[in-house]
């Protein structure tokens, strides 16, 4: 079940995109949690308002990125 998406959410509205992606995850050395995941507010026009994601999970935990 390696990576495999269990879940995918896109919304667009208002000049807005929201995504979300969830997969569950063999490489808990990387994802100690299991999961592997990924949440993204942004523009339309490839503008970033807010990520939160834990790709660096194993050396930064769960990250917030704002940019």
């Amino acid at each position: 079940m390696a990576n495999e998406v269990l879940f995918q959410y896109t919304h667009v509205e208002a000049g807005l995109v929201e995504n979300v992606v969830l997969r569950q995850t063999a490489d808990t050395e990387t994802y100690p949690s299991g999961w592997k995941y990924t949440l993204h507010l942004g523009t339309l026009e490839d503008l970033t308002l807010l990520r939160y994601d834990n790709a660096h999970e194993d050396t930064k935990g769960h990250e917030l990125i704002t940019d």
